[in-house]
């Protein structure tokens, strides 16, 4: 029985590729390297930098911020006012601002529903992250 054309082609060509030392590295090694490269640089980026703007001081505000601040996957940073922490998203120090409503407790407490504002910049992915991660 003899091989088909096409078996025969393939079968010289990988026995050329797999005695060409160059196109291996190509072919297996430098992607392998790529990968573990950019899996230990974004390795250390877990936490997301998040300024938060505390409203007032009422108990559920209060815990709101305890909350940011307790979480692993946030890394909060405290302005007083709302000013502070814009200039920190726009210098790059945090991906997002989370403003704290004086009036959250009030909302809450009546019953009603109150939003949160989450300010972050126009990168898509880091914008999203930080969303993701406050809500």
């Amino acid at each position: 029985m003899t091989t088909p054309p096409a078996l025969a082609l393939a079968t010289a060509e990988l026995r050329l590729v797999t005695h060409d030392r160059t196109f291996l590295f190509f072919l297996v090694v430098l992607p392998v390297l790529v990968i573990l490269l950019v899996g230990v640089t974004t390795a250390s980026s877990t936490s997301i930098r998040v300024a938060v703007v505390p409203g007032q001081s009422a108990p559920l505000a209060t815990q709101l911020v305890r909350d940011l601040e307790a979480s692993p996957a946030l890394k909060t940073q405290r302005f007083t006012t709302l000013a502070q922490g814009v200039d920190a998203l726009r210098r790059g120090e945090v991906e997002a601002v989370v403003v704290v409503p004086a009036t959250l407790d009030t909302y809450l407490r009546s019953g009603g529903t109150a939003r949160i504002p989450v300010l972050v910049t126009g990168a898509a992915q880091s914008g999203q992250a930080a969303v993701t991660a406050v809500t």
